[in-house]
């Protein structure tokens, strides 16, 4: 998604409304220029939110459209970014006629429901495997103004929250795969989805040799990811250098990569520690073999 000010660059209308302690803040801009700019009392002083419209420019882009089935299939995935309570409600007409369509977006099923959403046939196993850790980084160089409107360069920590959702689909010749960062998607994935393949691939080769010590097995990578589904999402208050573009299509700091090869690890580690999970570790060592 590309950001909000070539967004207004590109609309014969741009709006952006927010409610917040009883009060309604509107900005209008027309062809780029700002019309409306008030703050206005509520009569419902819970009311909480924000509203961005906008209409494209003909100008700019000729004749266009939003894709519908795009828009919902975007909701759909970031739905399970959310809490539970967190509700998305989607209203549109279609072209050409009078009624309106109303639907509703709610993950009632916690992450680990997107490969079943997404991805129903990576069915393997019968409840994916849903990975989160959490971990610091250390972001160098931010520019702090200081009391005299000095600028200094300090180094400060930054967290990472990981989740990553593991399933496997039967005779597929390939890795499907889902990257997120900061509930952006990134189509192109990057270094948390390099970062965590590798520690998924590095543990269950360790785990089927350990499971087959007596026999001579070779285990190769594309035995691991063929087959394999699996989404990451990656959430960060690292404020610089995250992604390639402005279209944010993949997340390209390397500085990442360790952080997250080792929190995946880690996770796998403890999630295989539980009793529990016995038997869907031997069942996924089955499929690699």
């Amino acid at each position: 998604m590309v950001g909000l000010t070539a967004t207004n660059a590109l609309s014969e209308v741009f709006e952006i409304t927010s409610y917040r302690d009883g009060e309604m803040k509107m900005l209008q801009f027309k062809n780029g220029i700002k019309t409306i700019d008030t703050i206005q009392p509520v009569r419902d002083k819970n009311k909480h939110g924000l509203l961005v419209g906008f209409k494209p420019s003909s100008l700019y882009l000729g004749k266009s459209t939003l894709d519908v089935e795009d828009f919902e299939l975007w909701l759909t995935k970031l739905i399970f970014m959310q809490k539970p309570s967190i509700k998305i409600n989607f209203t549109y007409r279609p072209s050409g006629r009078e009624q309106t369509v109303e639907k509703v977006y709610q993950n009632k099923t916690g992450i680990g429901g997107f490969l079943d959403k997404l991805v129903p046939e990576a069915n393997y196993l019968k409840t994916p495997i849903v990975l989160s850790g959490h971990t610091i980084i250390m972001e160098k160089d931010i520019p702090i103004i200081s009391e005299n409107n000095e600028v200094n360069l300090i180094d400060m920590e930054r967290d990472i929250d990981l989740k990553v959702v593991i399933n496997f689909k039967p005779d597929a010749q390939e890795t499907i795969k889902y990257s997120f960062c900061n509930d952006i998607e990134n189509i192109e994935h990057g270094e948390h989805s390099n970062a965590a393949l590798n520690a998924i691939v590095t543990f269950f080769k360790k785990k089927v040799k350990e499971e087959n010590r007596k026999e001579e097995i070779e285990i190769t990578n594309n035995d691991i990811l063929f087959g394999l589904a699996f989404m990451v999402s990656m959430n960060t208050n690292y404020s610089t250098g995250l992604f390639t573009s402005q279209t944010k299509h993949k997340m390209d700091n390397r500085d990442f990569y360790e952080p997250i090869r080792r929190v995946t690890l880690n996770a796998l580690e403890e999630y295989f520690k539980l009793s529990e999970n016995k038997k869907t570790l031997s069942r996924v060592i089955a499929f690699i073999k």
